[in-house]
């Protein structure tokens, strides 16, 4: 957790040396923050006033709200505390959250490590420090927040792989593929082609 918050830290200041922010100038502006916005005033609403609209005419020409948005992180237990920041800080808000699926990216690695026998610290620290700023967290995950969802789940689908293969338990598998599939369904059905592939 150190090590993540310095090396956190140093990319935060990377961005703010430059005069940036984690949010892309083209989706990241167009499309990530206004949903960001949207999802955290649905969820106020569904608790506040018990207003739960399952079309909305102001997203396209009027789209299903959970189909459209589950996409951008609807059911993302990341995504949900939004609702804990205030409204005036969704820039804030966006980079924070991105840094949480970074750190739970990370984390999800050192289960897995786990989960196969590997648990030096040695060989762990470096794999789950590795995987959070990779290339496709930095890049894909930082200017779309809906891809650290293939990222926090695919090492937790193996994981339930490896527990199916070796101890005949399917609970770690069917809780992660609950919570992966209301995240994001397109980057679990694509992380679950890459746990099938590693299954046989």
């Amino acid at each position: 957790t150190f090590i993540f918050l310095c090396l956190a830290f140093v990319l935060d200041r990377i961005f703010d040396s430059e005069g940036k922010t984690f949010i892309w100038s083209i989706d990241g502006l167009f499309q990530h923050v206004i949903v960001l916005k949207y999802i955290r005033q649905y969820i106020i609403n569904l608790f506040t006033k018990g207003s739960f609209p399952m079309v909305d005419f102001n997203l396209g020409q009027g789209f299903d709200v959970i189909g459209t948005l589950n996409y951008y992180g609807l059911g993302d237990p990341v995504t949900l505390l939004t609702v804990f920041f205030p409204k005036d800080s969704l820039e804030l808000t966006y980079q924070i959250l991105a840094l949480v699926r970074m750190y739970l990216s990370g984390l999800a690695v050192a289960y897995l490590c786990k989960t196969i026998g590997r648990t030096n610290i040695y060989s762990v620290l470096p794999a789950s420090l590795l995987y959070a700023f990779s290339g496709f967290a930095l890049i894909g995950g930082i200017r779309h927040p809906m891809f650290f969802c293939g990222l926090m789940y695919l090492p937790l689908l193996i994981a339930g792989v490896e527990k199916i293969i070796k101890n005949k338990k399917i609970g770690t598998l069917a809780m992660v593929v609950a919570f992966a599939f209301a995240s994001n369904y397109y980057f679990m059905y694509m992380s679950t082609i890459m746990a099938a592939i590693y299954f046989f």
